[in-house]
């Protein structure tokens, strides 16, 4: 019965990508599905320290997945479609192909970062999020003290660094409608810092949740603001 269901929602969830989403939102999903691939391929290779780069990946993918709905389906003069992809491999040469490949993934990229900071701010919040737990895990497998302290430090000037660039943002580049997302942002770094700092008082379990509760409790202030 569980594999009918999960073939079932399977072949929705195709569907709907082949023959609802529009042509954008399905091309940079492309990307996305390539950024998951180098992902593993990268997290198949990770050292026995803090994987930063895996972390900030990790994060960059799932804040694009989050925003390419917005940015990209509106977007669609902006963005090579996978189509021009297929329609160069069948007519005119693999070099044609990989060349609209690439413009493809720039370009998506382009649009998903730079067009919009929230997305990428956001990305830096989930990254700050999957960093403070393996720091947290690292710290207390550390019988070195002053290692678990530069971990904790380390943790602090990140958090720090995002919630002054997302008050920065708030206070001089942000409308009226980003603003309150800015603050969020600003909220949650803060939260995960107060956690950072008392985080003796918890059990690892423990701070796995709050740490993702930390991103959800500057909801309310978001709507409220915005409402």
């Amino acid at each position: 019965m569980l594999s009918i269901s999960v073939a079932i929602v399977a072949f929705i969830c195709l569907y709907h990508a082949l023959y609802v989403l529009p042509r954008s939102v399905f091309s940079a999903g492309v990307v996305v599905a390539m950024l998951c691939v180098f992902y593993f391929a990268l997290a198949l290779f990770s050292g026995r320290g803090i994987p930063y780069v895996k972390n900030f990946l990790a994060a960059m993918i799932f804040a694009m997945g989050v925003g390419i709905p917005v940015n990209v389906a509106n977007s669609s003069l902006l963005i090579t479609d996978l189509n021009e992809v297929l329609y160069a491999m069948r007519n005119t040469g693999l070099v044609d192909a990989l060349w609209n490949l690439c413009d493809m993934i720039v370009k998506t990229l382009i649009l998903v970062f730079l067009y919009c900071r929230e997305v990428w701010v956001f990305g830096l919040l989930c990254m700050m999020n999957i960093t403070a737990i393996d720091l947290w895990e690292k710290a207390d497998a550390e019988s070195d003290e002053a290692l678990a302290y530069s971990h904790e430090a380390t943790l602090t000037l990140g958090l720090v660094m995002l919630a002054g660039g997302a008050l920065l943002f708030a206070a001089m580049r942000a409308d009226e409608y980003s603003k309150p997302y800015f603050y969020a942002v600003m909220v949650a770094a803060a939260l995960l810092q107060v956690m950072n700092h008392y985080r003796e008082r918890f059990s690892m379990n423990a701070l796995r949740i709050l740490a993702d509760v930390a991103l959800l409790v500057p909801l309310p202030i978001f709507f409220v603001v915005i409402g």
